[in-house]
């Protein structure tokens, strides 16, 4: 048995647009799609009203639809839903007195697995429902949709189906139904969650690429870090000015100077690194 999910209670009272109406009890029920090769479940709620008589609300668990359904009554007999198959199309004269050709979308048996309170059916886990979905135009173009039911064989039951947003749960009855779902769901569930891996992805490189460059900052580069000038003798000298960069290595933290070399026009001796170019060196190759 599917657990309960649409948020009423037994005797509770909705006020809406359309006024009071009280819950009298509910339906659990399923039916097999052989198609799928699995059970569909959905719940049946009916509410008693004065100024409307009794209507069901229907919770689809499969898409969390919520459906009213208001009884109708049809001026001539309709036929028994166990006797219809889908695809098929029948003629049915509506209250107006209009007569449609209306085709069948859906024919089916479903099975009652539990009960709450009382309902106008006198029905048990177990016993059977037939029920069939009926689609036509009538006379403007408009299309239309009657719902027809009998439960184990008995009394036959017309109504309109309407399914209901949340705006319209709370104009008719003053609350949402259903709970807002803790899951994503859809395409919207799958936008979330790619945007959500894209955000992480995004996060990790630019932490990473912090790190990469303040490491490298933090290192001496001969091709970066010197100040050079040309020694027309040939050759480099270190100009003795000390740029402070923080000590890396197992000697304990603080700072050491690094001396950046440069060119001079003066012959300032220490060291000097051979020429590439200087006369009387070889430089590079022979």
């Amino acid at each position: 048995m599917s657990k309960k999910k649409v948020r009423l209670g037994l005797n509770e009272k909705l006020k809406g647009s359309q006024g009071t109406y009280t819950v009298r009890g509910n339906l659990s029920l399923r039916t097999w799609d052989r198609e799928d090769n699995r059970y569909y479940d959905w719940e049946e709620w009916e509410l008693i009203s004065f100024n409307k008589g009794d209507v069901w609300l229907e919770c689809d668990h499969f898409n969390r639809e919520i459906s009213l359904y208001e009884p109708i009554r049809m001026p001539e007999e309709l036929p028994n839903p166990e006797t219809l198959t889908v695809g098929e199309r029948i003629r049915i004269t509506l209250p107006g007195g209009s007569s449609v050709r209306a085709k069948v979308e859906e024919a089916a048996v479903g099975e009652v697995t539990a009960t709450e309170g009382t309902t106008r059916y006198d029905v048990h886990a177990g016993d059977k429902i037939a029920y069939a979905v009926l689609r036509y135009h009538d006379d403007n173009g408009v299309m239309g949709q009657l719902n027809i039911e009998t439960y184990n064989g008995a009394e036959l039951a017309c109504y309109t189906k309407t399914i209901l947003s949340e705006e319209s749960q709370i104009l008719l009855f003053g609350k949402r139904l259903l709970p807002r779902s803790g899951k994503y769901s859809g395409m919207l569930g799958v936008v979330a969650m790619i945007l959500a891996v894209i955000a992480v992805v995004v996060i990790v490189s630019f932490i990473a690429s912090k790190a990469t460059e303040d490491e490298t900052d933090d290192t001496y580069s001969p091709g970066t870090d010197t100040e050079n000038t040309y020694d027309p003798d040939g050759g480099y000298y270190p100009y003795h000015r000390p740029v402070y960069r923080p000590r890396y290595g197992n000697d304990g933290g603080g700072y050491r100077p690094v001396y950046r070399p440069r060119y001079s026009n003066n012959d300032g001796g220490g060291y000097r690194p051979r020429s590439v170019y200087g006369g009387g060196g070889g430089g590079i190759g022979k």
